[in-house]
């Protein structure tokens, strides 16, 4: 390598995993040594990136070890990277190198370092337990909302020892009720307390560094300063429009005389002389009309064209507009100072509670022994920061000589601070370092990734002369498909970016490198289309749902009948809501399509499951006390679909459980809440009959493990359990399996995948404030009394715009709009072949939606009530290369890809067989003899005490005996 730090630009289909697994296995082969795995460092960020990362390695290092068709193009790319580090061995030495290392890696499998980002830094954290004050036998905990529902509760719990406390949350609630809003605050509490492991707060913390006690001391007096400036200028405000409505009136040139003075310059006045009054509480103020700063600007507007040519009256007219701007410009800033107090207000009673929260959140987790995984980034930045990266490293055993960091895009600010300090000793040790990213591929900003760290990272690493590499081939998709992103993104940045005016940076800058060669040469070209509807007004367009679903079905039919198997179509969706419409729709309007969902393989999803888990609550709290809902599911599906009785849903409303569930749920219930959780699982199986659902096995297997797995690090309780199932467990996935059907995922999800045909129904989302997403933003205010507390949570609003907080809000804005447009970056080239849009627009030239800037973006053809974009061909499945159109045809050349055997068996279907559970009394030997010390031993039992004894004996003798030398 030229250079000690190589950054990759790896667009969407690139072959960037390709060429990182060739970087990775040319390090491997570099040397003669057979462990150099140990000393290589790969950084993925998802689970399901560092299994394909393995698998990729693994099988490279075994087609080149093996001389297996296929190998020629990794073979060639691993010797190019050799090359690059001044390395010259021949075709059969690199294939000694390769059997050998593979044997290696799979002989000591924990030293091949290929994982998650949060795993790395979990076991750096492991081996510095002590040094961390942490326990050495921590369990990480992945579920942080969990232990912040628990610490709201216990703070509801404990308010009775907390008089401060107690008197906050009272104030809290009496605000709620005057306002309107809900009494029950624990929801706003949950909300607002998710975000004490966001690293926005970790970094207030940090800034702040104060205790819980001194933080609502501070938000005390900053309520009272923020109360006492609203009283001021509502006051104020007041007092000067009374006055000016007095001395307008007594004027000859009065509201009588002023052009529109009765409609539109009284009424204003009147408003806001009401400001702060009863009356004035229900009035929504807003900033002075058009038609009043026109006036203040040019004072003959204020009169009607018949008195412009009175000079008195042109005089008046001129004085009366310099103290009505006077009075506007004290209006506006009191509308904006009055803004930012409502916004400062409104999360400051469950601000001031955060402390207390996190004090419970913590003291949970140390007395469950646990480690919460979203603490890991945080906690090793003490670490970093307070001692030098050698001695991290060092004690760490860390000694890897090439690092490498996938998914660069996705890095947080603390993550990439702590990594930075590894990434710069290792450099400084003779090692050699890979990032590899994609700004535009940048969508989980609302996790902590940070793109502008790849995107600033030859500027911040400059001194090290970083080797930069854009990869510009896209292997996965047909040239109509490439064209038609080359063509859309620059234009739909542009289009961005006049939206945003004087800005930090530009969408442009960001998508300059988005233009790709397609790699494909001859065969078919690849199909695009795009449908909008118009919209009506701001109405939906009519029969919006319905025309989406039938062009969508006709579609799917038509590629159907071409040869595409349906696991090679996806719909992409940006909410897990839009999937569950989407099912519902299809189901109702082309049944014939079967359509897959997330939401289908998890536990919740299951009859049987739900079953067991209401039958659980019935044990738990009886029938009279247990949730109506659930005991009525459980009665309805145990007589419909285990009894057979074909039962209605309204008889069930009146049955007694007494005269429907078995006896472990009614006369047997106290034996029933003595048994262990394993055990009253399978008892209840068994006794429900369970067995008897037909395709329930998989969900059902995969809920005994989550029990046993729950029961390994917690109590045997079964109210906690019922706890955890609403909290987390209701939602876990069963195993991946191969399912008939089209995949419905969202955007998010598919990142990384690709498809032959990709589907996206509902390009209608907002491309500003958007009320359907976590709205929550910290902010820092410079202008006094808004600093007094450093960071405030805002709720983000129109109304930040006229506020204190209006810079955080044109930043927040700008880079919604950088979210945006990578979301349809990476849904648009997830296709292979044929890439098919549906959304609405307003047509109007403004930019509301998605659809207006996919309409804006192309040359669309307008018809009455839509417009569209076509070109290209359909294809069908030859055009992937993939023959015939069956599941396993699928499987195969998967296999192939991947260099696996190809199992040509049918699947074996699991089953769960339902037998009753039994306890054995097993008695210690210690029971025994105390037993025959009471002399109440059977005849049988003496006899057995005879043999034991004779036993004894022997073994005694035995060992008397001595080997003659």
């Amino acid at each position: 390598m030229t250079s000690p730090l190589t950054i990759y630009r790896a667009s969407a289909g690139s072959g960037k995993t390709f060429t990182l697994t060739a970087e990775y296995v040319s390090l491997l082969l570099a040397t003669p040594t057979s462990h150099e795995a140990e000393h290589i460092l790969a950084v993925t960020f998802t689970n399901k990136a560092t299994a394909e990362m393995k698998d990729r390695i693994l099988s490279s290092l075994y087609i080149i070890g093996n001389g297996l068709k296929g190998s020629q193009d990794m073979l060639r790319k691993v010797i190019e990277c050799l090359e690059k580090q001044g390395v010259n061995l021949e075709p059969a030495v690199l294939r000694r190198r390769a059997k050998t290392a593979l044997s290696v890696i799979l002989h000591d499998y924990s030293h091949f370092r290929v994982e998650t980002i949060d795993s790395f830094f979990q076991s750096i954290l492991r081996t510095l337990a002590r040094e961390l004050g942490l326990t050495s036998g921590l369990r990480v905990e992945l579920n942080s909302n969990q232990v912040v529902s628990r610490a709201v509760d216990r703070v509801m719990e404990h308010l009775a020892d907390r008089p401060s406390v107690r008197q906050w949350v009272l104030d809290y609630v009496r605000e709620q009720i005057e306002s309107n809003d809900r009494w029950d605050i624990r929801g706003s509490m949950n909300s607002l307390g998710r975000c004490i492991y966001e690293e926005d707060f970790q970094s207030r913390k940090k800034a702040g560094s104060h205790t819980s006690g001194e933080e609502q001391e501070q938000a005390t007096r900053f309520k009272h300063t923020l109360r006492r400036l609203k009283a001021e200028q509502e006051e104020s405000i007041r007092h000067e429009a009374t006055e000016l409505l007095a001395h307008i009136s007594r004027q000859e040139v009065n509201f009588e005389r002023i052009s529109y003075g009765r409609n539109t310059f009284e009424p204003f006045l009147s408003k806001a002389s009401m400001m702060g009054t009863d009356e004035g509480r229900t009035i929504a103020y807003k900033l002075p009309a058009t038609r009043i700063t026109d006036a203040v600007l040019h004072p003959e507007k204020l009169l009607k064209a018949a008195d412009r040519r009175d000079d008195r009256l042109m005089e008046e007219a001129a004085m009366t507009a310099a103290r009505l701007g006077n009075f506007c410009s004290r209006y506006s800033e009191a509308l904006r100072l009055l803004a930012s107090i409502r916004l400062a207000l409104h999360y400051l009673p469950p601000l001031r509670l955060l402390g207390t929260i996190e004090e419970e959140a913590t003291e949970i987790s140390a007395e469950a022994g646990q480690f919460l995984l979203s603490r890991t980034a945080s906690l090793l930045s003490r670490m970093v920061e307070g001692s030098d990266a050698p001695f991290v490293l060092e004690r760490a055993g860390i000694q890897f000589r090439h690092v490498m960091i996938d998914e660069f895009q996705d890095t947080s600010r603390l993550q990439w601070n702590n990594f930075r300090s590894l990434l710069l000793e290792n450099l400084s040790t003779g090692g050699h370092s890979l990032l590899v990213g994609d700004v535009k591929q940048s969508i989980y900003r609302w996790r902590g990734g940070d793109w502008e760290i790849l995107q600033g990272a030859q500027d911040e690493l400059s001194r090290l002369a970083p080797q930069q590499i854009t990869l510009c081939d896209n292997w996965r998709s047909l040239p109509q498909v490439v064209s038609f992103n080359n063509a859309f993104f620059p234009k739909a940045a542009s289009l961005l970016d006049s939206q945003a005016g004087e800005a930090r940076f530009r969408l442009t800058d960001i998508y300059k490198d988005v233009a790709q060669r397609c790699a494909h040469s001859g065969g078919p070209q690849g199909y695009t289309r795009v449908c909008l509807y118009k919209r009506q007004g701001r109405n939906r367009p009519q029969d919006y749902d319905e025309l989406t679903i039938m062009e969508m079905a006709q579609a799917i039919r038509q590629l159907k009948s071409l040869g595409v198997h349906e696991q090679d179509m996806a719909i992409l969706v940006r909410r897990n809501r839009t999937a569950s419409q989407l099912l519902a729709l299809f189901h109702d309007l082309a049944p014939d399509i079967p359509l897959v969902s997330d939401e289908a393989f998890l536990l919740q999803a299951s009859v049987a499951v739900q079953m067991l888990v209401a039958a659980m609550q019935v044990v738990a709290d009886g029938a009279d006390r247990t949730d109506p809902v659930a005991l009525r599911y459980l009665m309805f599906h145990y007589q419909q679909d285990v009894l057979g009785t074909g039962v209605q849903l309204h008889m069930v409303m009146e049955q007694s459980p007494l005269d429907v569930l078995p006896d472990v749920l009614t006369s047997l219930r106290d034996q029933t809440a003595r048994l262990p959780l394993m055990l009253l699982a399978e008892r209840l199986y068994h006794s429900l009959c369970l067995d008897r659902i037909k395709g329930q096995d998989a969900y059902m297997l995969a809920f005994m493990d989550e029990l046993q797995g729950y029961l390994r690090d917690n109590p045997q309780d079964i109210h906690q359990f019922l706890q955890a199932w609403d909290d987390s467990l209701a939602t876990r996935p069963i195993p991946g399996c191969e399912t008939g059907g089209i995949r419905i995922l969202t955007i998010h999800k598919s990142k990384g995948l690709e498809y032959h045909t990709v589907l996206l129904p509902y390009m209608d989302w907002n491309l500003g404030v958007d009320p359907l997403l976590d709205n929550l933003l910290w902010c820092n205010a410079t202008e006094p009394p808004f600093d007094q507390l450093g960071s405030l949570p805002i709720r983000l609003s129109t109304q930040m715009e006229h506020s204190v907080f209006a810079s955080d809000y044109q930043e927040e804005m700008l880079q919604r709009r950088v979210d945006t447009l990578n979301m349809i970056y990476v849904a648009f080239t997830r296709a292979r072949c044929n890439l098919m849009i549906w959304g609405m627009t307003s047509a109007n030239g403004r930019l509301a939606c998605v659809g207006d800037l996919v309409g804006g973006a192309l040359e669309m053809t307008e018809e009455e009530d839509t417009l569209r974009h076509e070109q290209g061909t359909l294809c069908g499945a030859a055009s992937s290369g993939r023959q015939g159109n069956s599941a396993q045809d699928g499987k195969g050349n998967l296999a192939q890809r991947m260099n696996m055997p190809c199992d040509e068996s049918n699947a074996v279907d699991i089953a769960m067989t339902s037998r009753p559970p039994v306890m054995r009394f097993m008695q210690s030997e210690q029971a025994r003899l105390f037993m025959h010390s009471l002399g109440e031993d059977t005849g049988e039992e003496r006899q057995t005490d005879s043999y034991i004894e004779t036993g004894k004996l022997m073994h005694y003798a035995l060992s008397r005996i001595g080997c003659a030398m």
